[in-house]
């Protein structure tokens, strides 16, 4: 069923619906390949990009973003079992991927290769 909806190039696996302030962030599958979308509600503008880097954790792209689900307060990323391994070889072996500011870097920076899934916790900024 996915291959026959892949080979038209349909919209697939639709997922990662969080909202925040004045954003909306989702994510789906196309040929393969995964889109993070991002809604501005206050313009209404779209952007639409294969990459999304989380500046606050990492220095380098990290392609295997799982946004598991948000709060009011929040959202949490998911290192799953599928993506650990990787996460774990670039963890160790560049020097630069990870920041040191990030909470229990050096247990980070220790995984062994079949940690189980790692989950961070973003907080949104909070308007004064």
């Amino acid at each position: 069923m996915i291959a026959a909806i892949t080979e038209k190039g349909f919209l697939h696996n639709i997922h990662n619906y969080m909202e925040w302030d004045d954003f909306i962030l989702s994510s789906y599958m196309k040929n393969y390949f995964r889109y993070f979308v991002l809604y501005n509600k206050k313009n209404g503008k779209t952007r639409v990009t294969m990459e999304l880097i989380i500046d606050l954790g990492y220095d380098k792209p990290w392609l295997f973003n799982h946004f598991a689900c948000s709060d009011e307060n929040g959202l949490y990323e998911m290192i799953g079992m599928m993506s650990i391994d990787r996460y774990v070889e670039r963890v160790k072996g560049e020097a630069d991927f990870l920041k040191p500011s990030v909470d229990k870097y050096k247990q980070l920076k220790n995984l062994p290769d079949d940690s189980n899934p790692v989950i961070f916790y973003y907080e949104f900024k909070k308007e004064l």
